[in-house]
Parts: C-alpha cells; structure tokens; sequence
C-alpha cells in the first residue's frame, strides 16, 4: 500500500517525469520536422532527452550505488574477545535548523541510521562508542552533531561511561581527524560505521591518516532486485543519482586535496 501511495505521489508532482516526457515529445516533434529544424537542434534536442532519461532513472542510479557500496552483507564479523575492547566511530550527518533564534542540531536519514547502527554494533561487540562533528563549527552552543548522536545514545541504553564525543569537526576529513588521536590510541579493535555509499571517502581519509579501522557499512541504498519500473524514469531515481554524484565528486575533490 506505501508503494501505492508513492506512485501516486510521484505522479502528481511537477517532477523529472514529465521534463523526460516533454523533451522525448519535443525530440519526436523535431525529427518529424525536419523541414524547419536543422540537424544540430534534432540532435541537441535528443540529446537532452536521453540525459534526462538516464539520470533520473532508478535503475541506472543504482549502477553507481553498487559501485559505491559493493556488495550487500551476508553477515555480521564481530570482533575477537581476545583483541580487547572495541572502539566504534560513528560518522555524523546532519543539518542545522534554527529555533527560537538558537542554533539547534537536527540528525538527517543517514545520521540515524548511523547512529542505530552503532548502537547496535556496541550491544554485540560492546566498548566504547565514539562521536565527532560539529555543524559549522559552532561548537557548545547546541549545534553538535556528535553531542546529539552521544545524547541518543544514551537514551537508547548506551552508559555515559561508554559514550565518547571529539568536537571541533564540519566534514568527513575533520571528523576523523578529531578522532585521530582517540583512535591511535585505543589498542583494541576500531569499528568505522558509516552509510555504505559514504564509506570509500571516509576510509580513502582514514587510510591517508593512518587510522586502523574496520569498516562497517550500514543505510544501504541499493536495490537489491531491481523490477521492471526501476527504468522508468521518476523524482526518486533522480535524487539518488545526486546523491551518487555527492560522493563521486566529494571523493575526488578529497584526492585532490591529497586528503583521501
């Protein structure tokens, strides 16, 4: 019934469907006349439509997903007792809202799934749940991402004791150079838990700052089957190719800056 209703949704919003539809029109319209258009508009014209096409398609959004994210885990490896206690860094992601007239830290999709994620790897490993990120630096003034992550998990049964927090962080690269420190010196295992597609940034940064860590991969966005209406193109399969392009480009923007 939820896919009903999205279906529905998705067809009465003003989306990337009907911009595909348009120029596929426009591009027939064009070559039917070709009396009054010359062969650079037909060409530009369809050249539009299958770039519309392609990028807000599902199914090819999901080509760079699985790209992204490798493949879907069978299972769970839990750390050896004999390693010592687990260290598990969570990444944050977020946004600021402001409320009242104060900065406030609001987690997005993948922040929560983050979080649960390294909660519930700390129920089975057990250790010490570590925390970094600040939004736009605006650390103490409610605006922490990994204040807000520590204080959740607290709530969701973490102890005090176990909860770590490293302030001072905007990015993936300062995230876990805040953490660095920690990381180096914790002597068991180190757990990185972050979204999936997320995950070759944020390892390429750990790597190139000679951090030990074990990734765990969580807020896996792939289809796993796609279905014949995963090539219709559609608003949703046009956000995760954004998404997708997020990553590709901040991915080489972190090579380029010799940070990845």
């Amino acid at each position: 019934m939820q896919a009903f209703f999205t279906s529905w949704t998705d067809a009465l919003l003003p989306v990337s469907t009907y911009l595909v539809v348009g120029l596929c029109v426009a591009s027939v319209a064009v070559w039917r006349r070709r009396d009054r258009w010359g062969p650079l508009a037909r060409w530009l014209l369809t050249g539009l439509a299958a770039w519309a096409w392609i990028f807000s398609t599902p199914a090819v959004a999901n080509l760079g997903l699985r790209a992204l994210e490798g493949p879907l885990p069978l299972e769970i490896a839990p750390a050896s007792a004999d390693e010592g206690p687990p260290l598990i860094m969570v990444m944050a992601s977020g946004e600021v809202s402001t409320r009242g007239g104060s900065l406030r830290a609001r987690l997005d999709d993948a922040g929560w799934e983050r979080l649960l994620e390294g909660v519930s790897l700390w129920r089975r490993v057990g250790g010490t749940l570590l925390f970094a990120g600040d939004v736009d630096g605006h650390e103490g003034t409610g605006a922490s991402l990994g204040q807000v992550m520590a204080r959740h998990a607290i709530q969701l049964g973490v102890p005090a004791s176990a909860v770590r927090v490293r302030s001072g962080a905007t990015r993936t690269h300062d995230e876990l150079r805040a953490a660095a420190p920690v990381i180096q010196a914790h002597a068991g295992p180190v757990w990185l838990v972050t979204s999936a597609m997320h995950m070759p940034r944020a390892l390429g940064v750990a790597n190139r700052l000679g951090l030990r860590v074990q990734p765990h991969r969580c807020d896996y966005r792939q289809l796993a089957e796609p279905a014949w209406g995963a090539w219709l193109p559609n608003a949703r399969g046009a956000l995760n190719f954004a998404d997708v392009l997020h990553e590709i480009i901040g991915l080489a923007y972190y090579n380029a800056r010799g940070w990845a």
